[in-house]
This record gives structure tokens, sequence and C-alpha cells, in this order.
């Protein structure tokens, strides 16, 4: 018969991780050593979520729901924090058992502190229409952030702010900050990490910056098992931005891709609805007006060059170690030559999945590009269309 496995009983330097329920403040109470399975996927975008199982007669499943139940995840390699975040809402299914008690699992759901970015709302200064701020990317992320924990007397520590990312301008009113924040620093190529401290008792906000890997993979490599693609022609070579005003009166202006209506020897039209930029008044100027147009002209264009969709599932080899330091993290750029015709393809670390079941002990599963899972793409798009109609009421 072959032992049942409790990650104490693994190498590894023993457990891979420490699991610690917590309290509502964030102090740990106990530390759980023989869950069923425990998973978490940490996401360089999207908020990193995972699950712990246990039997429902678990001693320390009472912890696990008491009222603002928290978490904290460690690594047992380094100590480093995975995860901290919230526990919400559990399932599970039982049945007596022959000796009385239940039999039967039951499953919480762990959720990053960074869903803060989901639950907290932009709120504009009194007085004003929205909140806008200009800046470098990482700035400009960092002062909504704190802007709203302030306004919510929750605590919160900004670490060394670096001023990476390009200069963009960012306005939100009554939308939650990640509506508004992440799309711009997925441009900006950088990525938000968000951490409560319970030592300190307040949250921890900061930046990262990606770095890209020296290895170019291929199908020789021997680091990818499998992998896909999908390639497609621009959406759009013009865009025709509409602004402030309405009817006939609407500001409008038309961004050109010249060079690619050259090149591909076709057109396609596009429209940008951008009523919330403000209009020429109060010491405005219409050449303002103008520029910001542009500007949302030149992002959608961007946008619809739709660069090649890679999805890589990769082996955790020591080239591609999972880890600080030298070893893959969140976001950084893996240099590829994997798709017929196409050359080198950057595909960004979007996801690391670690899970550790009974059945196969400890594993790792970065993933590289796009997320092509059908449930996570439409998840995706659902969130989407939900913001864009959060912020077409916001300006209405």
């Amino acid at each position: 018969m072959i032992p049942v496995m409790t990650w104490t009983k693994l190498g590894n330097r023993g457990a891979p991780w420490w699991f610690e329920v917590c309290d509502k403040d964030g102090v740990p109470q106990e530390e759980i050593t023989d869950p069923q399975s425990l998973t978490f996927t940490k996401r360089h975008g999207p908020t990193p979520t995972g699950s712990i199982t246990l039997p429902p007669n678990h001693p320390l499943a009472p912890l696990l729901t008491q009222p603002g139940a928290r978490y904290r995840l460690r690594s047992t390699m380094d100590s480093e924090v995975i995860s901290t975040g919230l526990i919400r809402g559990s399932q599970g299914q039982g049945s007596p058992g022959v000796f009385g008690g239940i039999v039967g699992t039951g499953t919480w759901n762990l959720v990053d502190d960074r869903v803060v970015l989901g639950d907290w709302l932009i709120h504009p200064p009194a007085g004003s229409a929205q909140d806008t701020r200009t800046g470098p990317a990482e700035t400009v992320a960092l002062q909504f952030i704190s802007a709203a924990a302030s306004r919510l007397a929750k605590p919160l520590i900004v670490l060394a702010d670096q001023g990476r990312g390009g200069t963009v301008t960012l306005s939100g009113r009554y939308q939650p900050l990640s509506d508004v924040l992440n799309p711009a620093i997925a441009n900006a190529g950088i990525g938000i990490r968000i951490e409560w401290d319970h030592n300190q008792a307040t949250y921890k906000a900061w930046c990262v910056e990606p770095k890209t890997h020296p290895l170019t993979l291929t199908p020789e490599s021997g680091a990818v098992p499998s992998w896909t693609w999908s390639m497609s022609t621009p959406t759009a070579t013009r865009v025709l931005v509409a602004g402030p005003g309405e009817g006939a009166d609407r500001v409008t202006r038309e961004v050109i891709d010249a060079a690619l209506e050259a090149a591909t020897g076709s057109i396609r039209e596009a429209q940008v609805d951008a009523r919330d930029v403000k209009p020429a008044e109060d010491g405005r100027t219409i050449t303002q007006v103008y520029a910001d147009l542009d500007k949302r002209g030149a992002q959608a264009l961007a946008d619809a060059m739709l660069a090649p969709g890679l999805t890589l599932d990769l082996d955790n080899t020591p080239e591609l170690g999972v880890g600080t330091g030298t070893g893959l993290n969140l976001g950084d750029i893996l240099n590829t030559e994997l798709i017929p015709g196409a050359g080198i393809i950057e595909a960004p670390i979007s996801e690391i999945a670690l899970s550790w079941t009974t059945d196969e002990g400890f594993t790792v599963t970065p993933t590289a590009g796009e997320i092509t899972n059908p449930d996570r793409v439409i998840t995706s798009r659902i969130a989407a269309l939900a913001a864009d109609a959060r912020k077409q009421r916001s300006i209405g």
C-alpha cells in the first residue's frame, strides 16, 4: 500500500509552502500542514486566486470560516511571501460517517490582496467631475491606490516609486481601480503587487518591472513540451475618435496608420467613444482637446495590431526555474522562435500555477503568452464588457 503523502514527508526542505490561517487583522493563528490539496495561481494582471481543500471535520476548518478570515502563503525555500489575502467563500460535500462524524471534503477559496483594485472605487475630488492624474504610469497608479486607501481609512505604505512606464493621463469616476489602472499598467510593461504586512498592520503596494530571460525557446530547447499560436490581421487601420459634445457639435478626429494601409493595401475603419475627454472650456484650448483625442486614436490603433498570440506550457527546468533571483517571475519576457515564419516573438510569463495534492505532490506550471482557456477567455471578455459599461455610466 502506497502511503498517503503529506507535504511534511516531501523533500524540498520539508513542506513546499507554509500556509497560515490569519484573523481579520492578518495576524497568523495556525499553520495548516496536512491539506488534501492546495493550489494557487499567481497572475501578472488579473487577481491571483487559489483554494485549499480539507476534510470537513479538520480541527482548523472553523478558523477558515470565521468572519474576515485571511491567509498568508510563504515559500519554505526562502520564506518569501507568495501571497496574502482573503478567504472568500467555500464549498464542499459530505455524508455521515460509519463511525460518526462527516465524510467528505471542504474547499475554501483564496483571493490575493490585489483584489482591492476591484473592491475599491475611484472617487473624484469634491467639485470635480473626475479624478484625473498625469505622470509616469507607475506613479499615477500608486497615487490612485493611495487616494482610495486614504478615503477608506485603510493603512497603506507605497514602496519605492521609480517613475517607470511612459507618461499617461488617467481619469476615473466611481469605477473600480482595476478598470482604470490595469490597461495602463499592462501597456507600460509593469505590474502591481499588494500585500498585507501584519507586523506593521498595513497594506504595502509597489510595482515590479519584468526582465527578459536570456534563453531563446525553440522546438529543440527541451523546455517547451507544447504550444499553441494564432495570427491575425489588424482589426483597424484608421480610427474616428468621437470626443466631447453632442450631435453635429461633437468634436471628432481621425487617426490613420498610413504606413500600414500602404503595406497591406487595405483600409479598415473603427470608431472610438472618447466623450469623457474634457471639452475646450475653463481655459482649456481646442488644441489640447485634439491632442487628447489623437492619443486615444493612437492607442486604439496599437490595440488593433493584435500581435501574434502564443501560449506555452513550460517545463520547470533548471534553465527556467520559477522563483526569485535568476528564475522566472510573473511578467518576465521569454524570446521564442516557435511560430513558422514569424521570427522571434516575445512571450510574457502570464501565470504561474502552484499545486500540491496527496496524489502528485508539489508541481509548478508556468504559462507564457496569452491565456486560451475558454472559461478564462469568456470571463475576461465579460469583465471587459462590464468595465466598459461602468465607464459609460460614470461619464453619462
